[in-house]
């Protein structure tokens, strides 16, 4: 079994992000390595995006309570082995904890029509992993995320699923 150095972003609850690499197995999805972990992250070669004059450090492990989402900064580290969003995909909102503030999340996830986000959700404990996350009231769009599901706090779809309305 190979491990691989990948370079990965994370952003934490109290709004502060670092950059690092993760040891991880070769050919395992980040959303499947995060959801192995029990209470931390390690990660090497770490450094705080914004902080000027900060040395990089060698090993830092963080609590995964205290994470929003990691992004995978190489293409070799594919985020999930799930299928991107397809035309049918569903436009979900999520709001998540981001300690002093609230994070609104717009997001498209391939979810049955018939089944409710909330179950999908609950039955994908760990993180989950979101394409295309536009942060909602700005610009940003995050290309691939594993959202921490602890984060989570509201669900709202962002038009009618209601198979019964839509003709189905």
């Amino acid at each position: 079994m190979s491990l691989n150095l990948r370079a990965v972003r994370v952003r934490l609850r109290n709004n502060r992000v670092l950059t690092g690499r993760i040891h991880i197995t070769e050919g395992q999805s980040l959303s499947t390595f995060l959801s192995t972990k029990l209470h931390f992250l390690n990660m090497t070669g770490v450094k705080w995006v914004g902080a000027e004059g900060e040395e990089e450090l060698p090993h830092l492990s963080v609590r995964l309570e205290q994470i929003i989402w990691v992004e995978p900064l190489e293409t070799e580290l594919h985020l999930s082995s799930a299928a991107l969003p397809s035309e049918e995909a569903r436009k979900i909102e999520l709001q998540v904890d981001g300690g002093d503030q609230w994070h609104r999340l717009q997001v498209e996830m391939n979810v049955a029509r018939e089944t409710r986000m909330s179950d999908y959700l609950d039955a994908n404990p760990g993180f989950i992993p979101l394409w295309s996350v536009r942060l909602a009231g700005g610009d940003e769009t995050v290309d691939r995320v594993a959202l921490n599901h602890r984060a989570l706090a509201v669900i709202r779809e962002l038009e009618d699923t209601d198979p019964r309305k839509r003709g189905y």
